[in-house]
């Protein structure tokens, strides 16, 4: 019996502190408070105060100015229907050669290529190119003479959701008369729309397969070299000056003329960062004020996001606050 009983003392012992820990594990329910220090019209360019009290761990603070609104938070595109304006700004500087050894074309129902099977994509190019570009649009291109800067303006608002750009680069050196022309190409595509601010994105950024048509070349990817030394006669995108580098050769260098594209697969360019917020507080720190300053006028829906967590989960609450902003008062002196 004395047996019995000392090791239900011994389980009992054991079992509490146990408990106790799991206690002190649970996620304390966030409960926080947030005042204005003075009513919630300020003056621009003034430091607005808040004032905080209560229970949170983390606090991250979201100014309602443009990138860093609470709703925005999670987002990472734009509805097409709330994009103004989708433009593709471009500048080629042509060298060496004659022009007319370069087309551009767009497109809002391109597959895309493998990227893997040479072959094959060479075949889909094929097949694209002698059917007569169905469901592309040739973009107007007006070529400059050799080492002459062009820059070009096109529209691209149709295709914000699913666009796929192609280069056919084919430089005509008139019977091996001239070289094989080069291009280098920069260019930025830049969107405007409701609610979020200009987002602009790189040619470099879009997900390219560049294809060589010329079956003199065994390796239909072939790009940055060729051998080990030189990058003559390739299309590169390692260049840190170009988006996009065709680079040409002399009319001494292949015994062909090249036949290259460079097509995009498809992607949405309705892409925008998610808003952002600033973390005003930690584990580490007690906060009982904030301070903030709004330089422009104007009537800002303010979000303070209060945390508290631990490895068996997370709670969280919102305070939200309308803060206006008015312009300075207008000095007068005396004359």
């Amino acid at each position: 019996m004395k047996k019995t009983l000392r090791h239900i003392i011994c389980i009992i012992l054991t079992v509490i502190p146990l408990l106790s820990c799991k206690q002190d594990d649970i996620v304390n329910p966030v409960d926080f408070v947030v005042v204005p220090d003075s009513g919630n019209t300020y003056v621009a360019g003034e430091p607005v105060r808040f004032n905080i009290s209560g229970d949170a761990d983390f606090i991250v603070f979201y100014s309602g100015e443009e990138t860093h609104e609470y709703r925005y938070r999670d987002r990472n595109t734009i509805p097409i229907e709330d994009i103004d304006s989708l433009v593709l700004d471009m500048s080629c500087l042509a060298t060496w050669g004659v022009g007319g050894g370069l087309d551009f074309y767009v497109s809002n129902s391109f597959e895309g290529l493998k990227g893997d099977d040479g072959e094959a994509d060479r075949k889909t190019i094929r097949e694209m190119y002698e059917g007569g570009m169905q469901g592309w649009t040739k973009l107007e291109y007006a070529e400059g003479a050799s080492a002459a800067t062009t820059y070009h303006h096109y529209d691209m608002s149709e295709y914000a959701g699913n666009l796929s750009l192609a280069m056919h680069w084919h430089p005509d050196t008139h019977g091996f008369d001239y070289a094989q022309r080069s291009y280098q190409i920069n260019g930025n595509f830049l969107m405007r729309g409701k609610n979020v601010r200009d987002y602009v994105t790189s040619l470099r950024e879009l997900p390219y397969v560049s294809v060589v048509m010329n079956e003199e070349e065994k390796d239909p990817y072939l790009h940055d070299h060729r051998g080990d030394t030189t990058g003559i006669a390739t299309v590169c995108f390692e260049d840190l000056r170009f988006d996009i580098w065709l680079q040409g050769c002399s009319r001494f260098f292949l015994d062909y003329e090249l036949d290259w594209w460079v097509i995009s697969n498809p992607v949405p360019v309705n892409n925008v960062q998610a808003d952002t917020g600033i973390q005003v507080k930690n584990m580490t720190n007690i906060l009982q004020s904030f301070e903030y300053v709004f330089e422009k006028p104007g009537t800002y829906n303010v979000v303070f996001l209060g945390t508290n967590s631990n490895f068996q989960g997370s709670t969280y609450q919102t305070k939200e606050l309308t803060v206006n902003i008015i312009p300075p008062p207008l000095l007068h002196y005396k004359q």
